[in-house]
């Protein structure tokens, strides 16, 4: 056993996540597409927004290419620029509401979770950012690749 591998071994993911601070990526289920670009635009994070049921409880998942895509529909498949100003993809900005756009089968993380959990998940199922839930399934926090590559470095596990 290496020297620190009994050291690494015991760190949760609350030890090395990111906590969530000012204009977290977390939404309604009903807010429309206008408002969480808007807040993708104002916040400092920016992979995915997570999305919340009416007890703050997370339900969902909206990756930020699926997001753009919603944005610049255009027609028969393929995006045009000029078509953000016609009427149709207005009234798709103010109809479409996050749970139609979110992946419902979210991989999450605890903040008493080890942080190995946190590795294998992203390793198995290439992820490159994990939101972080308390006990309530409230999100706390995020832990992503860099996080994980500064923990890494910082346990000599090279």
């Amino acid at each position: 056993m290496r020297k620190n591998e009994r050291d690494w071994r015991e760190k949760r993911v609350k030890d090395i996540m990111t906590r969530l601070g000012e204009h977290p990526p977390v939404v309604h289920v009903e807010d429309l597409l206008e408002d969480i670009a808007q807040l993708v635009v104002k916040s400092r994070y920016k992979r995915s927004v997570y999305v919340v049921d009416d007890e703050g409880r997370l339900v969902g998942i909206i990756m930020l290419p699926t997001l753009l895509k919603h944005m610049l529909r255009g027609q028969f498949g393929h995006i045009d620029p000029t078509a953000a100003l016609s009427r149709g993809i207005l009234d798709l900005m103010f109809s479409t509401v996050a749970q139609d756009l979110m992946k419902r089968d979210v991989v999450y993380l605890h903040e008493d979770d080890p942080v190995e959990k946190a590795i294998e998940l992203m390793l198995k199922r290439g992820l490159k950012d994990i939101p972080v839930v308390n006990d309530e399934m409230k999100v706390v926090g995020f832990v992503d690749i860099p996080t994980i590559m500064k923990f890494v470095l910082e346990h000599q596990l090279l």
